[in-house]
């Protein structure tokens, strides 16, 4: 089964449909984060945060800002789940997560070794002013 979570109730519903559109079988829910499964563990999560560097005033809301505001370092949603990823990952699971340059990927790398995790990128790319990246987290 399939999981995507949104705090935005619109991208929950645009991702309905994009599955939809796809023959994909998505369950959608709207929620901070994974804040609703506790108890709950995973094979693979995956996360495109909000990693704009922004003030963090404009961080956390519900509106369209929510998709692209990741205050201080683009990184206060990431960083909060971060914190979640032990409790919501299965031992052989994996985690993949999108990063841009700006949110210094070698801090998140530390922040996840602390938690036991290895990492490695899996991909790069340039889209328009941004160098994105991808990492993968695992233990095993």
């Amino acid at each position: 089964m399939c999981f995507s979570t949104d705090i935005n109730y619109k991208a929950c519903d645009m991702t309905k449909s994009t599955a939809i559109n796809n023959n994909i079988s998505v369950e959608t829910v709207n929620m901070d984060l994974a804040s609703s499964f506790t108890g709950n563990k995973f094979d693979i999560v995956i996360f495109n945060p909000p990693y704009v560097v922004t003030e963090s005033k404009e961080c956390g809301g519900c509106d369209i800002t929510a998709s692209w505001a990741g205050g201080v370092k683009g990184r206060e949603i990431t960083d909060r789940l971060l914190d979640m990823i032990p409790k919501i990952l299965a031992d052989e699971g994996t985690f993949y997560l999108l990063l841009i340059e700006e949110n210094i990927p070698n801090e998140v790398i530390t922040i996840m070794l602390k938690y036991g995790y290895k990492s490695e990128i899996v991909m790069r790319r340039r889209v328009r002013n941004e160098d994105q990246l991808v990492l993968k987290f695992y233990k095993n």
